[in-house]
């Protein structure tokens, strides 16, 4: 999976790939080929910020999304597999956090606290419904909210 796919839903994408073609279509014109190079520069700057982060045991919070995510696709993950986990106050998920909420929802052991008042989810037509009924139906065990 593409980092990008784990941050960015699909409308995301669609928004910023023409960008993303732009700038790496580098045969066009001298003004691609600097951006190719800042982006190249600024990729191994964060790259060796990311290695620097991980060599003293600490990470950003999307840093940490990925590398949580990455141990759940290879299935080398035994997070919490003996406790109850509990996710408290979330409110618009992202990608990561859909996904981690989506792979704990499965277990018995996982509870979730939601702080709604019911007429948000019957106005599904209000963004926050929405947002709400969503989330739901994702994680499938509404009985566990």
């Amino acid at each position: 999976m593409m980092i990008m796919e784990v941050f960015l839903d699909e409308n995301q994408l669609e928004t910023i790939r023409p960008i993303l073609e732009y700038l790496f279509d580098i045969e066009k014109n001298h003004l691609k080929r600097k951006s190719s190079s800042i982006l190249g520069y600024l990729f191994k700057l964060y790259t060796r910020f990311v290695e620097e982060l991980a060599d003293d045991g600490i990470a950003y919070e999307g840093m940490a999304y990925c590398k949580a995510i990455d141990n759940l696709e290879k299935n080398t993950i035994e997070l919490f597999s003996d406790k109850k986990v509990v996710f408290i106050g979330f409110n618009a998920l992202n990608r990561s956090e859909e996904i981690l909420f989506n792979f704990f929802g499965k277990r018995d052991s996982t509870l979730f606290f939601w702080d709604f008042d019911d007429s948000y989810v019957k106005k599904r037509n209000a963004r926050s419904g929405f947002f709400l009924a969503q989330v739901f139906i994702q994680i499938s065990s509404t009985d566990r909210f």
